[in-house]
């Protein structure tokens, strides 16, 4: 619960470029995500989801490990003398979910405090998406999840395809 004088809120936005490749007919998005604490508030392990739309279009990937595989790879994440740290997403069947749903969770191996005036990046995501079914357009949102709130990226990608490139 906001403490009277307390402020919640995050800030966040894409850093992204996007390869159009005509003749492999596919886009490849390559993001990253920054995000910092602008309220007063201290939130702790905030999660990211991002939303691809329409559903089943994109696929995913990047420097995020599955829940199982932390343990085998995420050792070279490890730093010198400190635990392990990156990102992993928050279920196991995150590649059917994400493809049924749209939506990716994904959280911090270790544990996060966001302070007020800090920040935190999720580097090396890689979106890839086919022509041919492409619908026209596709968008790609973000948000910081907290317990009490969610707070949307200020700015989503949003590509569109005209007919006669996926042709």
């Amino acid at each position: 619960m906001n403490e009277p004088n307390k402020i919640a809120g995050i800030e966040s936005y894409f850093q992204h470029f996007t390869d159009i490749d005509f003749e492999m007919q596919r886009i490849s998005i390559y993001a990253n995500l920054f995000f910092r604490n602008i309220g007063s508030e201290t939130l702790e392990n905030p999660e990211i989801m991002i939303h691809i739309s329409p559903e089943n279009i994109g696929k995913l990937s990047g420097k995020v490990l599955s829940p199982s595989l932390i343990q085998v790879f995420g050792v070279y994440m490890k730093t010198k003398n400190g635990p392990q740290q990156g990102w992993s997403f928050d279920r196991e069947d995150w590649v059917s979910h994400g493809k049924k749903t749209g939506e990716y969770r994904i959280r911090s191996i270790k544990p996060i405090l966001l302070t007020p005036g800090s920040y935190y990046e999720l580097k090396e995501l890689q979106i890839d998406c086919q022509f041919p079914k492409l619908p026209g357009s596709i968008q790609i949102d973000a948000y910081i999840v907290s317990p009490d709130d969610m707070y949307p990226v200020v700015n989503p990608i949003c590509i569109h395809i005209y007919d006669t490139a996926k042709k």
